[in-house]
């Protein structure tokens, strides 16, 4: 029996096995298609793309049609949903090229994943009731010949800037495990425990996700803001209509990944972050529009000072188009820069798919995207020379879960790197999204 054979044969029992809790859903007006809302609780509509995991995966117009992998991962993904667990799991390989480099080696590569899992608890959410969910994240890095750090396109040409976004740690480590529970209808979500901010703050249909969308980190997400990755926090989400939401969040800023849970957890190292959304479902007759601004207040080290940043996503064309614009900028004292930079502008434009699914988790059929960021970095409260870059990236869906991803960037720094400017970053990765 094969790998392909096992795989199968355990869906088609968790199928068989699976209770009729998802069937014959009751009628709802205005939910995302990309969610089975029949297994999840009521949402509302941005809260639900913020906090809900959808159960296929499957991207339309991919090169090769069909192919068994995915045909088993969406049998196992429909029978684990109509048991309340929901998940969707990214894993890239890659390989990057540094011609001009600080250091060696010149080649690198790098197995990485982040798996989402959303286990419900109770629902009472269609009779106007509450719903509890755990929420949970898991990550991995893992250097192909070497550590992490020889892997790494920024070290070896000696930049702040990640031209591999997926780099934020290294080995196994869990980046969420948080308790969340919906209040009033689904307009309000609360969430505690170990939560990785950036799920919920500084989303981006057009730039978002370091497996499916541009690499370098500077494009994920912003690195003004004081989100880390990790951490003991909480976090509350409201959206009292379908124009306006809001999140609230506040969190350790001294955890890293990988960290233990309460490991440095201190009033002296913490943040409160904020971010105000307005949704415009059609713009000036361009398409859906969605603007936020994200202020915030964090404390380094007993170092207390505040920042702000915002974050523009512009789908261009009108309706149904796949071509958008996004831009994000934010600035903040260089001495509460968690993220690594006092300064940032990030923008470009990107062909994608837009849905009511939020792209961090979703991914879809071909795109092209370039981008362009500039930013000062700082580091102990001073700042550094700045930096600039270019990324041009083409990823093709050849199934319907695997893309095949070559990318460019060129990256300049004005300091004395001893790396010739700019420096060139060369990366083709193999994607799967199940």
């Amino acid at each position: 029996m094969t790998f392909i054979d096992v795989i199968t044969s355990v869906a088609l029992l968790a199928a068989v096995t699976a209770d009729a809790r998802c069937q014959d859903p009751p009628p709802e007006v205005g939910e995302p298609e990309s969610f089975p809302l029949r297994c999840h609780p009521r949402l509302a509509p941005y809260l639900a793309a913020l906090n809900l995991l959808p159960v296929e995966s499957r991207a339309a117009g991919s090169f090769i049609a069909d192919d068994p992998v995915t045909d088993a991962n969406s049998l196992v993904k429909q029978a684990l949903a109509e048991h309340g667990f929901t998940y969707t799991l990214f894993q890239s390989f890659g390989m990057a090229a540094t011609p001009s480099r600080v250091r060696d080696p010149a080649v690198g590569g790098v197995w990485a994943g982040q798996g989402f899992g959303f286990l419900e608890i109770f629902d009472h959410s269609r009779d106007g009731g509450s719903a509890g969910w755990v929420s949970t994240e898991i990550n991995w890095v893992v250097g192909l010949g070497g550590s992490v750090e020889d892997e790494n396109p920024a070290s070896r040409i000696g930049t702040a800037l990640q031209p591999q976004g997926l780099l934020a740690g290294e080995d196994f480590w869990i980046a969420e495990l948080a308790w969340q529970q919906s209040f009033f209808d689904g307009t309000l979500i609360a969430s505690i425990g170990m939560i990785d901010q950036l799920n919920y703050f500084d989303v981006n249909t057009f730039a978002n996700n370091q497996f499916t969308q541009l690499m370098c980190n500077s494009f994920v997400n912003s690195e003004v803001i004081a989100a880390p990755p990790q951490g003991i926090g909480v976090n509350l989400a409201w959206q009292p209509t379908e124009w306006f939401y809001a999140v609230y969040g506040s969190f350790t800023t001294a955890s890293s990944p990988g960290s233990a849970p309460f490991a440095n957890l201190a009033t002296s190292n913490w943040a409160n972050q904020f971010e105000f959304g307005v949704i415009t479902q059609d713009l000036l007759g361009m398409g859906r529009n969605v603007f936020r601004v994200q202020p915030f207040v964090a404390t380094v080290n007993d170092v207390t000072s505040g920042g702000v940043a915002f974050n523009i996503e512009q789908v261009l064309g009108g309706e149904g188009s796949r071509l958008g614009w996004f831009g994000r900028f934010g600035v903040c004292n260089p001495e509460v820069a968690v993220a690594g930079f006092a300064t940032q502008i990030s923008t470009g434009i990107a062909l994608e798919a837009p849905s009511d699914a939020t792209a961090l988790r979703v991914g879809e059929a071909d795109r092209w995207a370039f981008g362009f960021v500039w930013g000062r970095p700082a580091e102990d409260g001073a700042y550094l020379p700045d930096e600039y870059g270019f990324e041009l990236l083409y990823s093709w869906q050849l199934t319907p879960t695997l893309s095949i991803r070559p990318d460019l960037q060129l990256l300049w720094t004005a300091g004395d790197t001893g790396t010739p400017s700019p420096a060139t970053v060369i990366q083709l990765q193999a994607t799967w999204v199940w």
